[in-house]
């Protein structure tokens, strides 16, 4: 459970990295 919300967290952080 912690993993997923820790890659939803990752992906996020990446996505407004990016844009």
């Amino acid at each position: 459970m912690a993993t997923f919300l820790y890659v939803i967290l990752v992906v996020a952080l990446v996505t407004l990295s990016t844009s």
